[in-house]
This record gives C-alpha cells, sequence and structure tokens, in this order.
C-alpha cells in the first residue's frame, strides 16, 4: 500500500519486530512500538489491517475490546480486513507432540535450549492449543498460545455481535475466502498447506520415510528479501534481517536434478536453490 501512495502506520508492541520492519526501506511508512489494546493510537484510518492471523489468537473479550477499537481509529465509511484462519486450517491441525534442540532454529533463545511443543485440538469450540516449553541452562518457561478458527458464517456472526455490542455504525461487507480446493485455509489470505514430508513454516526441512532429517532451508523473509545475505542478523540481537533463502509462507517443494524449487505464496513467487554436496569425492571403479 505504502508503495501505491498510501500513508501507512504499522503497529507491533516488539521494538525488534519494528526494527525489522524498518531495515525494508518503505516510504511512507511511520513505525510505532504500541499495544493496540492498550495505547494511544491517531485516527481518521481508511482501512485497518490484521494479518498473520493476529486476532485469532486473542481472546473472545480481547477480540470485542479490539473491534471497538478499531471502530473508534477508522474514519467514517473506514473498512477493517482481518486475515482469519478458515476450515482448511483446523483440518490441518492434529493432536501433535515434538521435542528438539534447538527448535523451530533459534526462535525461542539465542543459546542452547531444548524446545516441546505440543498441540491440542478441541473441535467443539474449533479451538487449538500450542503450548510450548523452553528449557534453557538454569531456566525452564512455557507459553500457551490458543488459535480461534472460523467458517464464514461463524466469521460475519462474530462481527455482526461486535458490532451491535459496541454500537458502532458500521456494517459487515463480505468474506472472501482464499486457500487450496480441498476446504479453504484461510479467510481474506492464502493460508497454510498440509504436507506429509515436509515440515512447513518459515523454512523448509525434508525427511525421508525413517523420519531422517535431510535438508532444512529457509530464514523468514517478505516478497522485498531477495535473499544471499547470509542470514546476516540485526547487530545485538538474534534476528535475521537478510536471509540466504527469504520465506514467508512456503506451500510447495520440488527437487529437479541438482535444482530445489520452494513456492512461496505469500511472497507471490518459486524460489530456485542450486543443491551442492557439503563433500565431494570421485572414485575409480574397477
Amino acid at each position: 500500500m505504502a508503495r501505491r501512495g498510501a500513508r501507512v502506520t504499522g503497529v507491533d508492541f516488539s521494538a525488534n519486530s519494528i526494527d525489522y520492519a524498518r531495515t525494508r526501506d518503505m516510504h511512507n511508512v511511520e513505525y510505532r512500538v504500541a499495544d493496540y489494546l492498550e495505547d494511544d493510537l491517531p485516527t481518521g484510518f481508511d482501512i485497518a489491517v490484521l494479518i498473520y492471523c493476529d486476532y485469532c489468537v486473542l481472546s473472545p473479550a480481547d477480540r470485542l475490546r479490539l473491534l471497538g477499537r478499531i471502530s473508534d481509529l477508522l474514519a467514517p465509511g473506514g473498512h477493517l480486513v482481518l486475515d482469519l484462519n478458515g476450515p482448511g486450517a483446523f483440518d490441518a491441525v492434529g493432536n501433535h507432540l515434538e521435542i528438539e534442540e534447538r527448535l523451530w532454529d533459534d526462535f525461542f533463545a539465542a543459546g542452547d535450549y531444548v524446545g516441546v511443543h505440543k498441540t491440542d485440538v478441541y473441535a467443539d469450540e474449533c479451538l487449538s492449543l500450542d503450548r510450548f516449553v523452553v528449557i534453557e541452562p538454569g531456566e525452564c518457561w512455557q507459553l500457551f498460545n490458543w488459535t480461534q478458527y472460523y467458517t464464514p458464517e461463524s466469521a460475519v456472526a462474530e462481527l455482526a455481535e461486535a458490532v451491535a455490542a459496541i454500537e458502532a455504525d458500521r456494517t459487515v461487507d463480505a468474506v472472501v475466502i482464499t486457500g487450496n480446493d480441498a476446504g479453504y485455509d484461510r479467510m481474506a489470505l492464502i493460508g497454510e498447506l498440509g504436507w506429509t514430508d515436509y515440515e512447513i513454516r518459515t523454512r523448509v526441512k525434508a525427511i525421508d520415510k525413517a523420519g531422517n532429517e535431510i535438508i532444512r532451508v529457509g530464514k523468514y523473509g517478505n516478497e522485498d528479501c531477495q535473499g544471499g545475505g547470509g542470514d546476516k542478523k540485526l547487530e545485538g540481537t538474534n534476528i535475521v534481517i537478510d536471509p540466504e533463502i527469504p520465506l514467508a509462507r512456503p506451500s510447495g517443494m520440488a527437487v529437479y536434478k541438482d535444482w530445489l524449487f520452494l513456492s512461496d505464496m505469500y511472497a507471490h513467487r518459486v524460489l530456485r536453490c542450486k543443491l551442492k554436496y557439503a563433500e565431494e569425492k570421485e572414485v575409480t571403479i574397477r
């Protein structure tokens, strides 16, 4: 939107995330470190956008509170765009347990740690709970991440109830469905696809049928990232600001001869990566 001349305000309560966003060299963007549930923000916006299913991880009370705040921030006739988890995403979630050293490639801590990730699904409420336990030398801590999933009908109903509850002069216009044909994963944006042989996040890990890891590539990077940055980190932090292989939301993987191809639905591109052996040796066959 900023590239098309819009004046944009980006809000995140993480200073590290805002520092990362500022490395993107975007014009017409004002960045603010703030909690959108608590802190004062400017008003008069034409559009408010919540990305990466941010709305879905809030409690019901906080979702209502947030909608009330956004209504106050929007100009008359302004629009709200939400990125929501759809039925396909819920169908892809299952009860799950993984234990791994440096789980998710140093995502949780800069030093050595063991990460435990357990997922529980509550079908009647269309909810999932991801519990993370991070075990560091001398310290152990945990995170609980609840996620709500929606159908078009339940999304419209919740927003309509919120409009009535906050007594706002707003209407619910439409729910746009995107995703795979088997059962749309996201509403408003393309979401995750389920895979058997690959673990898809902002990295790609290929495993063989015995569960042995073959290769792991990728760090987070949106469509502005060109790649080849050697996974350069923001000084004094563990945040990668210039990834070697940037991935926003990988959705497919293929290998042809000595090339690895990765489709990235968020960045709208296919990355071609040259595969090289860590060690090569020529031998004489007699």
